[in-house]
Parts: structure tokens; C-alpha cells; sequence
């Protein structure tokens, strides 16, 4: 159970393989994170500080833009966008989207637009991590393209006048140099005021099952999960 005035980012699952590095990177970042599926996601509820929309396997379909498109049209919180998720929102705000001949795999240097937001105080040119087939090719009316690549005319873009960015490459990974610095970066304008540690969260876990168990005797089984031990580690303390 989250601290209910911890502020924290969603990352919305995709099915893609990095869905919980992109958290995990986040929280090393001095920021909660959670990861939920798309469907379960309510814009109406008191919910996170921002948005990431993660990479998937799949093409974006028409079933995918039903799904999100009255999710996401009047959030008015910052989005982040990574592979996947950078061609949905692009398609969901008017852009064009292609499937290349070749799917691109592997690091490519990207050249970054001037006051690009992402990546302020980063390098005009720098080395990413890319893994997909389909691309951007048109930014949706009212965006502007935040970097290019040799063979991805739309490597990022940021919306004109509202905190929505999207990124073709993968900033979570080691791969990618810079990546720390742009999810950095894309925390700072979600503007939160709490920051979190690791530390932090286990002393809270810890009273809360003080609190709830008061004087009673705990009956752990143990089914050698991960979470089964960390519970009676928190119990034994």
C-alpha cells in the first residue's frame, strides 16, 4: 500500500519486456513507481503524477487506440511514450505511422533538436538503443520531432504546450548512455515533491504490519517466493 501522499509515475504495460526495468529505473531515480495494465487504468482516479506507456510486441491496431484513446485525450499530466507506446500516442493524436523493411535492432546515433526538453543539458548527438519494426513517420499536428535518426525521421517528439513526449529508442536500458538523464529529465517536468527510497518504503511496510497485527501471532507459510520471505523478514523485525 502506497503512502497516500507519496506522489509517484504509472507505467502502463504494453506486454513489452522492459515494463518493470522502466519502473525500476524510476525508483532509482528517487521516485515510486508502479506497474499497471492499460485496462486497469482510471484517469478519473487520484492517481499518478505522470504517465509512461511502454514497449509492446505488437503493432498499434485499432482495438489499442479504442482502448486508450478515452484514457488518455484529457489527462492532463505529463506522458512519456518509449517504442511502442511512442507510436500510440503518436497515432492517437493524429500522426502517421510505417513499418519499416528492415527491423532495427541494435544501437543508432540520433541528432537532437535545439530546446529539445528530454534532452536538455544532454549531447546534440548521441548513441541509443532501438528495437522495433514500425516507426513514426509524421508527427501529429500540433508536435514537433525532438530528434532524428538516419533511418527514423521521428526518433522523439514533445507536443507544443502540453508535457507529452515520445521516444522511439529505449532510455531504460544501459544501452542507452543518456537514458537516466532523459527519464530524469522527463521526472522533473511531472514536478514531484516527494522523493522515495528503498529505505523508506520498507520501514513503512514494516509499521503497517505492526499496526494491523497489534498483539496477535502471525501464521506465515513460506512457499519459497520472494514475497513469502520478504513478509516474515518484515515480521521478524
Amino acid at each position: 500500500m502506497l503512502h497516500p501522499e507519496l506522489e509517484f509515475i504509472t507505467v502502463l504495460d504494453f506486454g513489452g519486456q522492459y515494463a518493470h526495468l522502466i519502473a525500476n529505473r524510476v525508483r532509482g531515480l528517487g521516485v515510486y513507481c508502479t506497474v499497471t495494465q492499460p485496462e486497469d487504468f482510471d484517469p478519473a482516479a487520484d492517481g499518478p503524477a505522470g504517465l509512461i506507456l511502454s514497449g509492446g510486441p505488437q503493432s498499434v491496431a485499432a482495438e489499442h487506440v479504442a482502448l486508450m484513446r478515452p484514457r488518455l485525450e484529457g489527462y492532463g499530466k505529463p506522458m512519456l511514450g518509449i517504442c511502442f507506446g511512442h507510436q500510440l500516442l503518436a497515432k492517437l493524436f493524429g500522426g502517421e505511422l510505417a513499418h519499416g523493411r528492415d527491423r532495427q535492432y541494435g544501437p543508432a546515433p540520433i541528432r537532437c533538436a535545439a530546446q529539445a526538453r528530454l534532452f536538455a543539458g544532454l549531447p546534440a548527438e548521441q548513441s541509443v538503443w532501438m528495437s522495433h519494426g514500425d516507426h513514426v513517420a509524421k508527427a501529429p499536428p500540433g508536435f514537433r520531432v525532438a530528434a532524428t535518426s538516419d533511418s527514423c525521421p521521428v526518433a522523439a517528439y514533445e507536443a507544443d504546450g502540453r508535457d507529452i513526449f515520445g521516444l522511439q529508442f529505449h532510455p531504460e536500458v544501459v544501452h542507452t548512455p543518456h537514458g537516466g538523464a532523459i527519464l530524469k529529465n522527463f521526472l522533473t517536468l511531472c514536478r514531484i515533491r516527494t522523493p522515495w527510497a528503498a529505505d523508506g518504503m520498507r520501514r513503512r511496510v514494516i509499521e503497517q504490519t505492526r499496526a494491523a497485527a497489534g498483539d496477535s501471532t502471525l501464521f506465515l507459510l513460506v512457499s519459497g517466493g520472494v514475497d513469502s520471505l520478504v513478509t516474515l523478514q518484515v515480521c521478524i523485525e
